[in-house]
């Protein structure tokens, strides 16, 4: 694993603490908000420090059409 996707990996687990806690949102946004993005953002994290794909990222190879 590279350093680079812990570090990124990382990053979004703790921006995902970050926003359920309510710091980097909005103080009068909706709770269910703060939930969804957290579990987005630890759902995403945890795929790249893993160093998983993420669905609707995948590396597409390029085939020759004739």
């Amino acid at each position: 694993m590279s350093t680079p996707r812990k570090f990124v990996g990382g990053v979004l687990l703790i921006l995902a603490g970050l926003v359920y806690l309510g710091v980097l949102t909005h103080p009068t946004a909706a709770p269910w908000v703060r939930v969804l993005l957290s579990c987005i953002s630890a759902f995403v994290g945890t795929q790249v420090l893993l160093g998983k794909r993420i669905p609707g990222f995948n590396r597409r190879t390029r085939h020759g059409t004739e």
